[in-house]
Formats: structure tokens, C-alpha cells, sequence
């Protein structure tokens, strides 16, 4: 039965090497270590028994090991209608059409944006998002948070 766990060992090895799942590598070791075990004892079912449970208390183990450590999933850009009323700022001109499009900063994001009322926004202006189209902030000047931020 040697044969058997060295070529479930070589599977379980090349698929966690060709996938990157690190799911695969627990099943990996266990086969491992059922090889190992193969090769004093010569009872399939014993091997079997302790390649799944070796497999899980493992994954088990690396599961709670990386909970406890605190891993958080990655922050994700801010949904387009979370947008929607958000104050940012103009880091490059707007003009009046698609064409003259400029940029703003919103939620330490860079934007491209587009003036609501048509009208230009100079560098540095505070403004409001009215609404998201596409991949354009469509903004318009707010006076109420100031001038210019430069």
C-alpha cells in the first residue's frame, strides 16, 4: 500500500503546487504522514483513518491559528451609491464636456469626474458627487466647504 499514498502524496503535492489552494496542502501532509505510516504498518484501514483525521486536525489547527491572528479580508474601493453625496476634492481641472473630464479625490480614491451644471471647477475646489456615471463622478462645486483646498 505504499505505492497508493505516494501516489496520493504526488497528486495532493502537484495540484497544491498548480492551484495555490492551501486547502489542498493539509491533505498533502496527511498522505505524508500516511506514507510514513505505511510503511511499518500494513492496515488500509488504520492509514485511511489517520489520513483524514491528521488532514482535518490540521486544517482545524491553521483555521483557529489565523482567526486568533486577526487576518481581515482587504479593503474593497467604496461602492458607487456610498458615493453619492461624499465631498471630495479637485486634483485636475474639470472642463464642461466628457472630452475636459478632470479628477477628484473621494475616500482616498481618484475618481474621474465631470461637471454637473456644465460649468468648469478649478484645481483644488470642494465639491459634491450628485451621482455616478459609469466610471465619471458627475460633481458640482460646494461653497459650503470652502474655497480651495491649495
Amino acid at each position: 500500500m505504499n505505492e497508493v499514498w505516494l501516489i496520493i502524496l504526488c497528486i495532493f503535492s502537484l495540484a497544491t503546487y498548480c492551484y495555490r489552494h492551501s486547502f489542498l496542502l493539509y491533505f498533502s501532509t496527511g498522505a505524508l504522514i500516511s506514507f510514513i505510516l505505511s510503511l511499518f504498518l500494513h492496515n488500509l484501514l488504520f492509514e485511511t483513518i489517520c489520513f483524514l483525521s491528521c488532514s482535518l486536525i490540521l486544517l482545524l489547527i491553521f483555521k483557529v491559528f489565523l482567526s486568533l491572528r486577526g487576518s481581515k479580508p482587504p479593503k474593497r474601493r467604496p461602492s458607487t451609491q456610498n458615493l453619492t453625496g461624499t465631498y471630495g476634492i479637485v486634483t485636475k481641472k474639470i472642463g464642461k464636456t466628457y472630452l475636459e473630464s478632470g479628477c477628484v479625490r473621494l475616500d482616498h480614491t481618484i475618481w474621474p469626474a465631470i461637471s454637473y451644471s456644465g460649468n468648469p471647477i478649478a484645481l483644488g475646489q470642494f465639491v459634491e458627487v450628485k451621482e455616478i456615471r459609469g466610471i465619471y463622478a458627475i460633481v458640482a462645486y460646494n461653497s459650503k466647504k470652502g474655497d480651495s483646498f491649495y
